[in-house]
């Protein structure tokens, strides 16, 4: 099932940053493109496979790649 989530970005990305990021951990929670896109640099849209990934482990998931991230909604 797949469900969208927004994050808040602790660190500063780049544009390009940014979908990189969101790219990875869509492909890592079994997502695939969000449909949402927030114009804030501090906020992206995750989606994610609820059958394979819990919520709380995106946070977990951004770090490995070197960004802390906080759950919105």
């Amino acid at each position: 099932m797949k469900t969208e989530v927004l994050l808040h970005l602790d660190e500063h990305l780049n544009a390009k940053s940014r979908k990189q990021l969101v790219d990875a951990l869509c492909e890592e929670c079994g997502g695939s493109k969000p449909d949402h896109y927030s114009k804030k640099e501090h906020e992206i849209f995750v989606t994610y496979n609820a059958e394979k990934t819990k919520i709380h482990d995106i946070p977990k998931i951004a770090l490995k790649h070197g960004v802390h991230v906080e759950i919105v909604c």
